[in-house]
């Protein structure tokens, strides 16, 4: 009867899942990496049917992750558009929106990108060559789903989430998170030990 209220993944968890219960099942914690959240254009409008707060400065990804224990930046080009369905019938005008967002995110020194739309992760993680030629500027972005991130933050192996079918490696965010996590594993060792060698 046409009466059925179709929500967004995100706000499924935002209303529903709640980010205090999401912070529960971290396992791994994205502590210490620099995360941009980018929506692009078709995740904030239209307004009033895309209900992720400002469509100016939508924050729902941000909150999310932060709950995995990324720090998130606050990235100035989250709504721009990347060029979205013209990355085929306009590859050159695509490829310099791509390359904006790549190049200011690359300055501010995130280790990786994050995105809900398809045709964003698209333009910016397979077409991140032509963006590179397009700005005259080289990128190694990994770019990911943002559900991607929540799966490594819970303990997914990367393998399982389809990291390894990225065209820009995720490797380098991987070893960052592995050494983060050895040093802290090295840090519970050490306190440990100093513990024993008081009592």
């Amino acid at each position: 009867s046409g009466e059925t209220k179709v929500i967004h993944y995100l706000e499924l968890l935002r209303d529903t899942v709640g980010f205090d219960e999401l912070a529960k099942k971290v396992k791994n914690p994205l502590t210490g990496r620099k995360i941009a959240a980018y929506y692009g254009c078709l995740m904030s409008r239209p307004a009033g049917l895309m209900q992720f707060g400002d469509p100016e400065n939508p924050t729902l990804m941000e909150s999310l992750l932060a709950a995995c224990g990324a720090e998130m930046v606050d990235f100035p080009l989250k709504t721009e558009c990347c060029g979205a369905s013209f990355g085929i019938p306009e590859r050159p005008m695509t490829a310099i929106n791509s390359g904006r967002i790549l190049e200011v995110a690359s300055n501010m020194g995130v280790d990786a990108i994050a995105v809900a739309c398809p045709l964003c992760q698209m333009n910016l993680d397979l077409r991140q060559k032509q963006a590179s030629k397009a700005v005259n500027v080289f990128f190694n972005m990994p770019v990911l789903y943002y559900t991607q991130l929540m799966g490594l933050a819970f303990g997914f192996d990367p393998r399982e989430l389809g990291l390894h079918k990225l065209c820009v490696s995720a490797d380098p965010l991987l070893q960052k998170l592995d050494g983060l996590r050895r040093e802290e594993a090295l840090a519970e060792a050490k306190a440990k030990a100093a513990e024993g060698g008081n009592a």
